[in-house]
């Protein structure tokens, strides 16, 4: 058995779904400690309360995703919806001999509001330009929603086959070139052409000749490349967003949360003012979290030293911030007491069987049996802190009688108390998990 002990501690996850453990951003000691504060003032059962602590978390997180991804959906479809629109406003307007400049798009992470006012406006210009289209003879695949890309083509082409310098025979090497270039691109099932890529092909299969096509399809093969560049950029950005998304939860500002989640919607991508700013907000939450964990190492310490019968003094909230030092005993060990010290700077805790300073002659004997029986109960200890979410790694242990027992103060030692049943104290080791 061990006398003086040192061990390094850490928060673990306290479930065997290690993932709820994180929920919300809390720690499994945190857990513990909230599970503990709500069973005593319920005065019930440490297992019944974390129970129900857990289905309420695993209720809020089933919410949380919920919610997230109807709010990524309704992005998605805001967004294809404008792109549509869009599509469809610059084929019409290939046709007209003054075609007006295609509306931008809102800014990203938009408000849904925003983003509503934009579609219906658009919607209302597309189909007065529709009304107007109506005496014109034009192709109808260009008014189409979602037309064919090889039949758009064909259409763009023969709107200026007349007018065009090109052979019948090099326009429809440009059609198949621009074709062969836009199978390169790397966009989702379903997926509508980006209309900056319609636009670069339609103006390739309508150029007037050779040098200004052979131009435009060098644009084209440039912006297929940055396209799919962009894609493989979004899909990183997208688990990105999703994970910040997941993490900082409600501590997200409104419009950081809905340009994060235009990001996991795929509609844009992270830019640096962005990282930078949930950067920040990542630092203060963490550092939110940790006051928070190391105020719940101390409440799950001292209710898991009461759980097992020892009176232990009143630790404060600081002790795992600042450091300090802890005294605990059982009602029969007379003038020994465990002194428990704290390091936050080496995340470690000290264990050594003190003795009050008292005129009693030194006995060595009654000093080991003190030590052996207080390391008889460390394993208990560990496993119950371990269970809670603390858990300690021995790093240095002496042997019981390896070293004489400090002999201190009285004064520095917490007078004697009678053990209660009171709310802090009911949650014995029968509430303990195995």
């Amino acid at each position: 058995m061990s006398g003086p002990t040192t061990a390094i501690y850490e928060s673990t996850p306290v479930l065997s779904d290690a993932a709820l453990a994180n929920l919300a951003g809390l720690s499994a000691v945190v857990l513990a400690a909230r599970v503990i504060h709500e069973a005593q003032q319920m005065h019930r059962e440490y297992q019944d309360i974390q129970a129900e602590m857990l289905n309420d978390l695993r209720a809020q997180h089933a919410q949380r995703v919920a919610l997230r991804q109807a709010g990524q959906q309704r992005v998605q479809r805001q967004h294809a919806e404008a792109e549509r629109l869009l599509g469809k406003w610059q084929r019409m307007q290939s046709v007209l001999a003054k075609p007006q400049a295609t509306p931008a798009l809102p800014p990203a992470g938009a408000s849904a509001e925003i983003w509503s006012d934009f579609i219906t406006r658009l919607q209302q210009a597309v189909q007065q330009l529709e009304q107007h289209l109506a005496q014109v003879k034009v192709a109808e695949v260009l008014l189409e929603d979602a037309p064919d890309t090889a039949q758009l083509l064909t259409a763009y082409a023969q709107q200026r086959a007349r007018d065009s310098q090109l052979t019948g025979e090099q326009v429809a090497h440009y059609r198949a070139l621009s074709l062969h270039v836009l199978a390169r691109l790397e966009l989702p099932a379903g997926a509508p052409l980006p209309t900056r890529l319609d636009g670069l092909a339609r103006a390739l299969v309508q150029a007037q000749d050779v040098a200004h096509a052979e131009a435009l399809a060098a644009d084209l093969r440039r912006e297929v490349q940055y396209a799919n560049q962009q894609w493989q950029q979004q899909q990183a950005d997208r688990a990105q967003a999703e994970a910040w998304l997941a993490d900082l939860g409600e501590a997200l500002p409104a419009e950081l949360g809905h340009l994060l989640q235009a990001v996991a919607a795929g509609t844009c991508l992270l830019d640096d003012a962005t990282r930078q700013q949930v950067a920040a907000l990542l630092q203060q939450v963490q550092a939110e979290r940790q006051r928070e964990e190391q105020a719940a190492m101390g409440v799950v310490l001292q209710q898991s030293l009461r759980d097992l019968g020892y009176e232990v003094e009143d630790i404060a909230e600081t002790l795992f911030m600042q450091g300090g030092l802890v005294h605990f005993q059982q009602a029969d060990w007379g003038d020994y007491f465990v002194r428990l010290r704290v390091n936050p700077a080496t995340r470690s805790v000290n264990f050594n069987m003190v003795r009050a300073n008292t005129s009693a002659e030194r006995d060595a004997r009654q000093d080991y049996l003190a030590e052996d029986r207080w390391c008889s109960k460390v394993p208990k200890l560990m496993q119950t802190l371990a269970a809670r979410g603390l858990k300690l790694e021995v790093t240095r242990r002496l042997e019981a009688g390896e070293v004489p027992v400090q002999l201190v103060d009285p004064a520095t030692l917490p007078a004697a108390q009678q053990a209660e049943e009171t709310p802090q104290t009911a949650l014995r080791s029968r509430q303990m998990p195995n």
